[in-house]
């Protein structure tokens, strides 16, 4: 958040952090309880491993976009379920999460900031993004499918 080129993108940024440390907070809490393997399986270690490099060493630009293949992937897949909806209580309620305004319209903001910011990048920084950006949907339905086969 701290390397957002400006005002509006540290407040947009900052404002989905409570998000996460509420409602999808509380969504993990209830499902899970403390049980603490459950909450970062191994197959979510190259997820968290990623997304701590890019933290670390990354551009802005590259957050975003590894932020973006996350919510971007969880709106599209959701966005199909509620016209069958699952019977599973945890299930509805996750899909709920990611149906609803607030994380589409922060969803939406990631996918309008990175085309507004894309023309201006270079040939390299563009190469960069889609590098972050196909790891992190790698990482991401590697970590979704290891529930498959658990």
């Amino acid at each position: 958040m701290l390397r957002a080129p400006g005002i509006e993108d540290r407040r947009v940024l900052a404002t989905g952090l409570p998000e996460l440390q509420t409602s999808q907070y509380a969504f993990f809490a209830d499902a899970l309880g403390d049980d603490l393997a459950a909450l970062a399986p191994p197959s979510a270690r190259p997820l968290h491993l990623l997304f701590g490099e890019v933290a670390e060493e990354g551009s802005y630009v590259e957050l975003l976009a590894a932020i973006m293949a996350a919510e971007w992937l969880y709106e599209t897949c959701c966005a199909l379920v509620p016209d069958r909806p699952s019977g599973r209580d945890t299930i509805r309620a996750w899909v709920g999460l990611h149906t609803a305004g607030p994380f589409r319209t922060h969803a939406a903001w990631l996918h309008e900031r990175l085309d507004a910011i894309a023309p201006g990048l270079s040939p390299l920084e563009h190469a960069r993004i889609g590098s972050v950006f196909h790891r992190a949907i790698v990482a991401e339905v590697a970590f979704h499918d290891a529930a498959y086969h658990a």
